[in-house]
């Protein structure tokens, strides 16, 4: 699985490399980054969701402008990234992530001037992107983690906010179709059990229990997909941080949301929202339970699109990618406005 990344990826014109970071990850990602930036084109992170890896932004990568830097991880813990030593919060998996960058970079401090970047994500790798986005609405200088970055767009990909999926739970009928979210979090219950019953199996059932049965299940099972994921999920320090990872989401996550609500913080950057109306939008009024999580003073864009199940990037790429490529374009275009 890992030569066969690597090789679709290169193909692709992305390398290959990995960081260590300060949680104690050693992040695995592939990139398209020139050698000097101009900073008139900030750099696309692309963070992928559960269960999966970096190879589900294959078709997203092979149809955006060849001239898009980009930046394309394993959250700590996922695909070829190690797991964090120090937690799988949202902040925690995001920080090492923009370290892994950084480190990359080969970034100094202090810096001549914050480096533009837009934040993309689907699932879990969109609550990263959420969380690292609405961080940056607290008061007061950014984290050491952030300050490097001019955190200036942010795409969202099939998402409520965790606060509103845990109280969904109260509907049985919701309930049923997202048990996994108080099932994984018991890490230390959920990992033996998952490894007994097939790590790799449990990543291609969960998989095909959300995706359309349609040509969007199709597109998703192209170039072997479900066996790079099951290959990783054959791993139970992948199952054990994924466990982990969603652990957070009821504990440190949930919390800190709460906290941004109380406060009235929320993504305060130009952001894209993305969500399938047959899944997402068959439970949820997605426009309206977003409205409070993004900043008034936000440029808001959300799209739905129809007949697709959850995972946007692989059942309808052409429309993640064209509505991805026009929001980097209005990005860059008020970069070179304000000079």
């Amino acid at each position: 699985m890992e030569n066969q990344d690597a090789q679709l990826f290169e193909s692709l014109g992305l390398q290959r490399s990995s960081a260590p970071t300060a949680s104690g990850s050693h992040v695995n990602f592939y990139h398209r980054l020139p050698k000097t930036l101009d900073l008139s084109y900030p750099i696309l992170v692309l963070i992928h969701g559960y269960p999966q890896s970096s190879y589900m932004w294959r078709y997203v990568v092979r149809s955006l402008p060849a001239d898009i830097p980009l930046f394309v991880p394993d959250i700590p813990g996922y695909g070829l990234s190690t797991p964090s030593t120090t937690g799988h919060d949202k902040r925690t998996t995001g920080h090492a992530i923009l370290s892994a960058l950084s480190t990359h970079l080969q970034l100094s401090n202090p810096l001549s001037a914050p480096i533009p970047i837009i934040l993309g994500g689907h699932d879990r790798g969109a609550r990263i992107c959420q969380r690292l986005a609405t961080d940056l609405s607290i008061p007061g200088p950014p984290s050491a983690a952030l300050a490097a970055w001019d955190v200036v767009g942010t795409v969202i990909l099939d998402i409520m906010p965790v606060t509103t999926q845990w109280s969904s739970l109260a509907n049985p009928i919701f309930a049923r179709s997202t048990f996994h979210w108080p099932f994984l979090a018991n890490a230390a219950l959920a990992t033996p059990m998952i490894v007994a019953y097939g790590g790799g199996k449990w990543c291609q059932d969960i998989i095909l229990r959300w995706a359309s049965k349609g040509a969007g299940l199709e597109s998703l099972r192209a170039d072997d997909a479900l066996a790079v994921y099951a290959g990783y999920f054959a791993k139970e320090s992948v199952v054990r941080a994924s466990c982990d990872d969603y652990e957070a989401g009821s504990n440190e996550d949930a919390v800190m949301e709460t906290e941004d609500q109380e406060a009235g913080r929320g993504i305060g950057t130009d952001t894209l929202l993305m969500f399938s109306k047959d899944y997402l939008g068959s439970r949820y009024d997605v426009p309206t339970g977003w409205k409070s999580f993004v900043m008034e003073t936000a440029d808001l864009k959300i799209g739905g699109v129809a007949g697709v199940g959850h995972f946007l990037p692989e059942e309808a790429p052409e429309e993640v990618s064209e509505q991805v490529a026009l929001f980097y374009q209005e990005v860059v275009q008020k970069i070179k406005a304000r000079g």
